[in-house]
């Protein structure tokens, strides 16, 4: 919150109230993705907690392995669709939407998707109790991140240099605490987490290409909204459900489905 509040406050300054609202708008299109991902991610909170606490760490982590790849795949299915189409969303949306906002949008997703990742690290770094490094790296990154749009901007680099701060800050992040998690739990193999992130980026590329053909062929309107959705989330949801999600993942989405369906 602190770090929006102080990108909002440099936008205002060097850019104007215009981009500010942008930055407001984009914000809250962040904030839906995260909520979303977030609220299935942290059902695995309290069996990771509890896994660790009575030294099961097999447990604990097989459901990390489950949580991170469900967080790719949430993040992903709902981000996928709003960043192909992000500018006619924009203008569904508000109608007039602020300067820049599609693009500042755009590049939040992406923020969020590496923060959604990072999640899972945090809740295992928490599980065993030593949040000191986790509080002491996080909180320079975050602290730093102010600065140096500070610095890009006085260079005369344009706005949206503050939302790749933003993204490469979290990138940085979602580094630390995955070596923070491996320093803690040694067992813990951190190849299986890079080759998820690379299923994914396989997973997208797959998903996307047809969108593009599209976009390029046919003017921006309601329906190419429709259909590029629509092939969007088939193609990934075909590819990623055999290639991201693990046995675990699978069995979790089929019950929370059923559970849907029976309510």
């Amino acid at each position: 919150m602190t770090r929006q509040q102080g990108t909002n406050f440099l936008i205002n300054i060097f850019f104007g109230v215009i981009f500010n609202a942008a930055s407001s708008v984009a914000t809250m299109l962040q904030g839906i993705i995260k909520t979303f991902t977030y609220n299935t991610t942290a059902a695995f909170r309290p069996q990771i907690i509890k896994s660790y606490s009575i030294g099961n760490l097999g447990t604990m982590l097989k459901l990390m392995k489950t949580s991170f790849s469900l967080a790719i795949f949430l993040s992903l299915l709902i981000s996928l669709p709003l960043f192909m189409e992000m500018k006619y969303i924009m203008k569904l949306w508000l109608i007039n939407p602020p300067e820049m906002a599609s693009t500042f949008a755009e590049l939040l997703v992406i923020s969020a998707v590496f923060a959604m990742m990072t999640l899972i690290f945090t809740i295992g770094i928490e599980a065993t109790g030593r949040n000191r490094q986790l509080n002491v790296y996080t909180g320079t990154i975050y602290m730093l991140t102010i600065p140096i749009m500070y610095i890009f901007f006085k260079l005369g680099f344009g706005v949206q240099f503050s939302y790749y701060c933003i993204i490469g800050a979290n990138i940085f992040i979602f580094i630390s605490n995955m070596l923070i998690f491996k320093y803690l739990i040694p067992v813990a193999k951190m190849k299986q987490y890079l080759w998820l992130l690379l299923k994914a980026a396989i997973s997208a590329s797959i998903s996307i290409i047809p969108v593009i053909f599209i976009k390029k062929y046919y003017e921006e309107n309601f329906m190419r909204l429709i259909v590029n959705t629509l092939v969007v989330l088939s193609i990934y949801l075909i590819v990623s459900y055999k290639i991201i999600l693990d046995s675990s993942s699978r069995d979790f989405i089929k019950t929370k489905l059923l559970k849907i369906l029976h309510s």
